[in-house]
């Protein structure tokens, strides 16, 4: 079993990758990257992040080229921050 710290440290690494939307191409790219890895991403934009793989990479393409500012309500999670 691992402890709570190593699961932070694993997090904080996550977090730390760099990621830029704007080279993603379709919904199936983000998709390949697994539910874990876009998961992280969408709550480190402080987007909503349930669902399955699916509708995780849908969420997130749906914001290729919106300002932050302009995420919709809809996609917005509790840690939004404009």
């Amino acid at each position: 079993l691992r402890s709570a710290n190593e699961k932070k440290e694993d997090q904080a690494t996550v977090e730390k990758e760099s990621f830029d939307l704007n080279m993603c191409s379709s919904v199936n790219e983000l998709k390949d990257m697994g539910p874990d890895r876009l998961k992280n991403i969408l709550l480190s934009m402080g987007v909503k992040c349930g669902g399955t793989t699916e509708e995780r990479a849908k969420r997130l393409f749906s914001l290729k080229g919106i300002r932050r500012d302009e995420y919709p309500n809809k996609v917005r999670g509790k840690n939004f921050i404009p």
